[in-house]
């Protein structure tokens, strides 16, 4: 494997109809990757934190928050299509993984915010995993491996409070072999 980053790049980025840089910078990237390249793809885990992304346009919009996530997820997955063909990739999803939430806050009644994330990413993964499936594409499950009961980093396969750690990689590479 050879990982390449972009910093920032959010799913939504991606799921806007109009150009950006984020949109910029992963068109370069892939062009790069020779044609019929298996891709491994891991995008949602900044749009699913509880400062950006889809929590924040949930709570101010107080729109349907499985409609915003479908949105997104569908949009993004549909900008990344037409290059996956075009490539003929063998695409594989990774799910986002179990949100670090300090102390299990999650099952405190006080703490909204943090069962709302554990909710966001329960549901991108599901929508993530309908989408991509549907188009026959391959979806790599990290997030039960890195959740406990409640649906928060068991920390077992995490770098840090966001990041996978390099050791997944094991993992994941018997599911794409």
């Amino acid at each position: 494997m050879v990982p390449s980053i972009i910093f920032g790049l959010k799913a939504w980025h991606l799921s806007q109809k109009t150009q950006n840089r984020f949109k910029s910078l992963f068109i370069q990237k892939l062009k790069v990757i020779p044609k019929y390249s298996k891709l491994i793809i891991s995008i949602g885990e900044i749009d699913c934190r509880e400062d950006q992304g889809i929590i924040v346009k949930y709570l101010k919009s107080k729109g349907d928050l499985t409609e915003i996530i479908r949105n997104t997820v569908e949009g993004y997955i549909n900008f990344l299509d037409q290059y996956i063909k075009e490539k003929e990739f063998k695409p594989y999803f990774l799910s986002v993984p179990a949100p670090s939430i300090k102390n299990n806050a999650v099952t405190n009644s006080n703490n909204k915010i943090n069962k709302l994330r554990v909710l966001v990413v329960e549901k991108f993964n599901n929508i993530l995993e309908e989408t991509v499936t549907n188009l026959s594409w391959k979806y790599i499950d990290t997030y039960s491996i890195t959740k406990d009961k409640n649906g928060i980093s068991n920390q077992k396969y995490m770098a840090d409070e966001f990041h996978l750690h390099p050791k997944i990689f094991k993992l994941i590479e018997n599911k794409i072999s």
